[in-house]
């Protein structure tokens, strides 16, 4: 229900309640705070075998709660921008989203010497106003992959989201798993 629903509460019900906005935009804070130390603090685990670490931040995510020097916005984030509004929200998160992702690689990079599979995936682009834009628009995203054998032959330019664990694992591990249409799915 809150995956189905919860965009009506941004969208519709949380720009009337100043309340609810800090409420929601606090709470997207927290978890990303959250998940970025559980990331960190699994990062410098020793470990004893390969592991796999997952982290989903929602950064730079809307509501565009912090600006580029990481402050908190004020003010009721949900509440209708213009355009240019919105966007300047969103360019400040994403550099402070940037520098917080850069902060995570130098940690690994640091921990595990270059011989760790990193992959930082965004799972969609800016939405200035997803029904204007066609699904390639919303889902033209970041990709960017290290393998330590530096083997990036099944990587390619226009490669979506549902072959990118299929081409890093035909290049680490020579799976045989077969390739996927490029596509978006909204």
């Amino acid at each position: 229900m809150e995956r189905d629903l919860i965009w009506m509460v941004y969208q519709y019900i949380a720009p009337r309640w100043d309340g609810l906005a800090t409420y929601l935009a606090n709470k997207g804070d927290e978890g990303n705070r959250k998940l970025y130390q559980l990331t960190l603090e699994e990062i410098n685990k020793d470990k004893q075998q390969p592991k796999f670490v997952y982290t989903h931040l929602m950064m730079p995510h809307y509501p565009y709660v912090r600006d580029s020097s990481g402050a908190l916005r004020k003010g009721n984030l949900f509440q209708s921008l213009t355009t240019d509004q919105q966007k300047g929200a969103y360019l400040q998160y994403l550099n402070y989203a940037n520098t917080r992702i850069l902060e995570l690689l130098k940690a690994i990079e640091f921990k595990e010497k270059g011989k760790a599979i990193v992959m930082v995936i965004g799972d969609h682009g800016y939405r200035a106003d997803p029904k204007q834009q066609s699904c390639f628009d919303t889902h033209n995203n970041l990709v960017a992959v290290y393998l330590p054998q530096r083997n990036y032959q099944y990587l390619y330019p226009s490669i979506s989201n549902v072959n990118i664990f299929k081409a890093v694992f035909k290049s680490t591990f020579d799976s045989t798993l077969v390739f996927e249409k490029d596509r978006c799915i909204e």
